[in-house]
């Protein structure tokens, strides 16, 4: 555990109804995170990054929509780089993501057809080397684990209230 540590940010989103049915939006943050205070044993991790905390996170869209009728969505979302340990050595790039939608809706039922991470991103999302966690000299562990962006996917969903 930090001693102390510190997040500073902001986040802004707009969003424009551009008429009959068209919205145009944005959104952006920044989080900048550091460690005031973190000594344990001999590290000293001070003024490094949170780990797995991106400082960038965008996403940027189109939508059509008049409630009843079709209606249609573009999303590209952008998540910024991230460090995978306190030290700041090993770092995950940034990706962004393409994901659309497409459906009508009736009154009291709709339906839509969606495809994510349309351009087949391929990006790891997460990662941890258990090699380097070693607890005590009779307990090692060894490998690693990573999740992926999910690959390309596509479906339907179709929803009835009554």
């Amino acid at each position: 555990n930090a001693g102390s540590s510190s997040l500073k940010g902001f986040e802004l989103d707009m969003n424009f109804r551009i008429g009959a049915g068209f919205n145009v939006f944005a959104n952006a943050g920044i989080a900048k995170t550091r460690y005031d205070d973190f000594v344990t044993g001999t590290a000293d991790y001070s003024g490094n990054r949170f780990q797995f905390a991106p400082e960038k996170t965008a996403a940027a869209g189109l939508s059509y929509d008049q409630g009843i009728g079709y209606r249609a969505s573009v999303i590209q979302s952008y998540t910024g780089d991230v460090y995978l340990d306190n030290d700041n050595r090993q770092q995950l790039p940034a990706y962004s993501l393409t994901n659309i939608r497409l459906g009508y809706a009736a009154t009291d039922w709709k339906v839509e057809a969606y495809v994510n991470n349309v351009f087949d991103r391929r990006a790891k999302s997460y990662a941890y080397d258990y090699s380097d966690y070693t607890p005590a000299p009779s307990f090692v562990l060894s490998g690693d684990y990573e999740n992926w962006v999910p690959d390309p996917s596509a479906g339907v969903v179709a929803q009835y209230d009554f």
